[in-house]
C-alpha cells in the first residue's frame, strides 16, 4: 500500500510541476514546496500571413524542446480549412479567407516507476494562436474542380512516389533513412493500383535521366515530373493519392509516421 502511494505521489508531483510552476521534493515520505520557478510564454506558430490560393501553406511550431523531453502539440484549426498533419507539422490548402489556428503546447517527459514508463507534464502549458489569409479568386469553373486541387499526379487507386537524393541520404536522421529499406513500407506496394501488371508505387533518386526512365510506363515517368517540380529540390519528398485526394510534402521523419500518411490513401 505504501509502495503504491509512493507511485501516486511521485505522478502527481510531475503533474503539479507543469501546471502550476512548482518544484518539490519529499521528506519523509511527504513532498514539501521547494521553490517556485516563474514560466514564461515563449513559442510561436510560424506560417506565412498572407498566400495565393492554390499554393501549400506550411504550419509549424516554434517552441523549445524541454532538455531530456518532447513536445505534444494540439492543432485546433477552422472545418473549412483542408489540413495534413505529418510528424506535427500542418500543410494546409483552403479557399480566400482569414483563419485563425491556435496550438496547445505540452511538454512532456518520460519517467520510469517499477518498469513501467509515464509520459507526464514537465512544464508550463502553453496556449499559441496566429492567423494567415488566403487571397485570390475562384472560378466558377475553378470551384467545380477544388475537391481535385491535392493531387499531386493522375491515378485511378492507390499511388505513391517517394524521390530522395542517394548522395545525401547519410546525412538524414537514422529514422528517415530507415523509412528507405523498410519491408513495411514496401509492403504498400502490394496495394497501389497496378497498371499492366506494375503496381504504381516507386521510392527513387531524383536525378534519373529520360534514359534510366525509358523502360517504365508513361504514368510513372509523367509522375516522376510532376513530383520533382512540387519538391523543388527538398528532399526527400513523397507525394500518394487515392485517385481522388492526395497529398505532396516533405517525407515524414519515421517509418511511423510515413505509414500513418500512407494509410490515409491506402484504402
Amino acid at each position: 500500500m505504501k509502495k503504491a502511494l509512493t507511485i501516486s505521489i511521485v505522478l502527481l508531483l510531475f503533474a503539479s510541476v507543469g501546471l502550476v510552476g512548482q518544484q518539490y521534493v519529499i521528506r519523509n515520505g511527504n513532498p514539501f514546496q521547494k521553490k517556485s520557478v516563474s514560466i514564461k510564454q515563449v513559442g510561436s506558430i510560424v506560417v506565412q500571413p498572407e498566400v495565393e490560393i492554390g499554393s501549400k501553406i506550411v504550419i509549424t511550431c516554434n517552441h523549445p524542446v524541454p532538455e531530456g523531453g518532447k513536445l505534444q502539440i494540439l492543432w485546433n484549426y477552422p472545418s473549412n480549412l483542408e489540413v495534413e498533419d505529418v510528424g506535427g507539422r500542418l500543410f494546409a490548402w483552403g479557399k480566400p479567407g482569414t483563419y485563425s489556428i491556435t496550438a496547445v503546447i505540452i511538454p512532456l517527459k518520460t519517467i520510469t516507476v517499477q518498469d513501467q514508463t509515464f509520459d507526464v507534464i514537465s512544464g508550463a502549458i502553453i496556449n499559441l494562436s496566429s492567423k494567415f489569409k488566403i487571397v485570390g479568386k475562384i472560378d466558377e469553373d475553378e470551384e467545380e474542380e477544388d475537391d481535385k486541387v491535392n493531387i499531386p499526379f493522375p491515378s485511378e487507386g492507390f499511388a505513391c512516389l517517394i524521390l530522395k537524393e542517394a548522395s545525401k541520404v547519410g546525412e538524414l536522421p537514422e529514422a528517415q533513412r530507415a523509412i528507405f529499406t523498410s519491408s513495411r513500407i514496401l509492403r504498400y506496394s502490394q496495394k497501389a493500383q497496378e497498371i499492366n501488371g506494375d503496381p504504381f508505387f516507386r521510392i527513387w533518386d531524383d536525378d534519373y535521366s529520360e534514359g534510366q526512365l525509358q523502360n517504365v510506363g508513361q504514368h510513372l515517368r509523367d509522375a516522376y515530373r510532376d513530383v520533382k517540380k512540387q519538391a523543388n529540390g527538398q528532399l526527400p519528398w513523397i507525394a500518394v493519392t487515392n485517385g481522388k485526394n492526395g497529398f505532396s510534402g516533405p517525407l515524414p521523419g519515421s517509418i511511423e509516421e510515413t505509414i500513418n500518411l500512407l494509410n490515409k490513401y491506402a484504402k
